[in-house]
């Protein structure tokens, strides 16, 4: 089974939402819209999530969860 970044993304975006962090929701999203490879899309991902989870925002248990999770995805596929 293949792992869906995009996805997965999209529901931290909705997360960040609930958590009432909107720009970096927004940064997410525009790091998967304004990418036209996988790999540079990707690239921006783990780049935002990364900045995202070392900022020490309020994010909830779930959230940061989450977002971790899919940061160490994303860099396993990038750099294995």
């Amino acid at each position: 089974m293949t792992r869906d970044y995009y996805t997965e993304a999209y529901d931290i975006v909705r997360c960040l939402e609930q958590d009432d962090l909107n720009s970096e929701a927004a940064a997410l999203v525009n790091a998967i819209e304004s990418g036209s490879t996988g790999t540079e899309i990707l690239m921006a991902l783990r780049w935002e999530l990364q900045r995202i989870d070392e900022s020490n925002l309020a994010l909830s248990s779930h959230t940061r969860r989450r977002i971790l999770d899919l940061g160490s995805a994303i860099a396993v596929a990038l750099d294995g």
